[in-house]
């Protein structure tokens, strides 16, 4: 690591800015990894993207259909292959305690920057506890040195106050939150949180509101930015990149700009299939997508499903030559 553990807090502060993406896992014909696919895609993300980071093996990486084995080779490989030129992150989280403590365990030891997890769940016949929550976070802090990230979604079955939140921020190295709050609830975790951790809102559709307005430092582990990003056109990092610069009209010219490639995306993202969805869209920009391939019992896309995300696809800017905009166009109603 890079940091001591009283470091964490402030190495996040300074570390974690711009863009990070939250990765897919691709499989082969066989639903085995991919390994070759997913260095090519980590190589995506730095030279093609010049992301700033990466959240490895979270919910879009379909961690929960993984082995602890084949989530550990997947991380081993991210930071092979990043060879410090991106931040690393890997998704740590398991129902069973010691089993995080061995990926946490595991991430100090291969050299990953972060890790991130989330709030525990419960049984169904059980009660979700403020405490208990407090305490599971407590013990991986006490067994660990790593700066720790807090992905906060309604995935574990209800959400944590930002109460709570703010007493889980004072433990030594937990360092961020990626929040999926409402947008009251979202307000209320920066106010109480957000002197002592980063707050992070992951929508694209809400990062100039963000940035501008809240100083928001980083659109931190979202899809989005491989999603509605290719080698001919990187639009997000660029109204990113020319807002920090201070040319804020230009920056929201180009934002505006992304709006055809958010609805093209969003009217080919199926139903109860984003990950196969998005998967396909990626490789129909250059990444490697296995074909849409995921594990069961989730579902994969049909021929006519492909063909349509290939013709969205090439409605946008993403493939063939750059489309320019006039600057100042207004986004659609």
């Amino acid at each position: 690591m890079k940091y001591r553990k009283s470091e964490a807090k402030e190495y996040a502060r300074q570390s974690i800015t711009g863009l990070w993406g939250a990765s897919f896992t691709p499989f082969t014909p066989d639903y085995k990894i991919d390994e070759q696919a997913w260095r090519h895609n980590i190589r995506h993300y730095i030279d093609v993207l010049g992301l700033q980071g990466l959240f490895v093996c979270g919910t879009m990486g379909e961690y929960w259909y993984l082995t602890v084995a084949e989530r550990k080779r997947l991380c081993q490989i991210a930071v092979e292959e990043a060879k410090g030129e991106m931040f690393i992150m890997p998704y740590t989280w398991d129902p069973v305690l010691e089993n995080e403590l061995e990926m946490i365990r595991y991430a100090e030891n291969i050299g990953a920057d972060f890790v991130i997890t989330s709030q525990p769940t419960f049984p169904t016949d059980d009660v979700v506890n403020d405490e208990g929550i407090f305490q599971r976070f407590r013990h991986l802090t006490d067994k660990s040195s790593i700066g720790i990230a807090i992905f906060h979604a309604t995935t574990q079955g209800y959400m944590m106050s930002p109460q709570l939140a703010s007493r889980i921020a004072d433990l030594p190295n937990i360092v961020a939150i990626k929040n999926m709050g409402s947008a009251g609830a979202h307000r209320m975790m920066r106010v109480l949180c957000g002197d002592k951790i980063l707050v992070s809102d992951p929508l694209e559709t809400q990062w100039w509101i963000n940035m501008t307005v809240y100083g928001q430092q980083a659109l931190f582990a979202t899809y989005y930015a491989h999603l509605y990003q290719s080698k001919r056109s990187r639009l997000v990092k660029e109204y990113t990149d020319l807002y920090r610069k201070g040319e804020v009209a230009k920056a929201l010219a180009v934002c505006q700009r992304l709006e055809r490639i958010r609805r093209a995306s969003e009217s080919v993202t199926f139903p109860g299939m984003m990950r196969s969805c998005h998967k396909y869209w990626c490789q129909c920009i250059g990444m490697a997508g296995g074909d849409g391939r995921v594990r069961l019992p989730q579902r994969e896309l049909t021929e006519d499903a492909k063909r349509a995300i290939r013709a969205a696809v090439e409605s946008t800017e993403l493939v063939g030559e750059p489309v320019a905009k006039p600057v100042g166009e207004p986004v659609p109603a």
